[in-house]
């Protein structure tokens, strides 16, 4: 007959730890825990790569938001330009606006604002360019039509981009 008991010393609750077969148990050295030094460099060096890694998103998002602001800012200033030039009657549109160019000398007093704002939020060698082009000087407009194209232009990097808008103005009436 076999009889169990439930107390602690009792073999059939005793336990045992035991390893695969093939595998010791190495005991600590020096009864220490932790890490070697050879583990620890490992482990910098995996971070260090990682972090690398990181900074370089950052640095691209970074750059890529910048010329977002940048593309932005001329999409505003395109239609700075275009509200100046729609409030100026039909006949004079063509003899104050056509040929304005930030970087000449002569600006026309109602583009000179915004020839200051061109150089103020795209930059140093940003430019603004203002062409009007007549029917005859283009076959898709009709007789009372302007075409209206404003190119905005800067620097991001040593990389030139330009911007070109383009609309048209119709005369309305006689």
């Amino acid at each position: 007959m076999t009889i169990v008991t439930n107390c602690p010393s009792s073999v059939a609750t005793r336990r045992r730890t035991r390893t695969r077969p093939g595998r010791r148990i190495r005991p600590n050295r020096n009864g220490r825990d932790g890490f070697t030094l050879v583990e620890t460099m490992v482990a910098v060096f995996l971070l260090t790569i990682g972090l690398l890694g990181v900074s370089q998103v950052f640095t691209v998002s970074s750059r890529h938001t910048m010329n977002s602001r940048k593309e932005t800012v001329a999409n505003s200033l395109a239609q700075e330009i275009r509200e100046k030039i729609m409030s100026e009657t039909f006949a004079d549109v063509h003899s104050i606006f056509d040929g304005i160019d930030t970087n000449s000398g002569t600006i026309a007093g109602p583009a000179q604002d915004w020839a200051d704002h061109v150089i103020d939020r795209l930059g140093i060698g940003a430019r603004g360019q203002v062409d009007i082009q007549l029917p005859a000087e283009r076959a898709d407009l009709e007789d009372g039509m302007l075409a209206v194209v404003i190119t905005l232009s800067w620097y991001e990097g040593e990389t030139l981009v330009e911007l070109p808008f383009e609309f048209a103005i119709a005369k309305i009436g006689a």
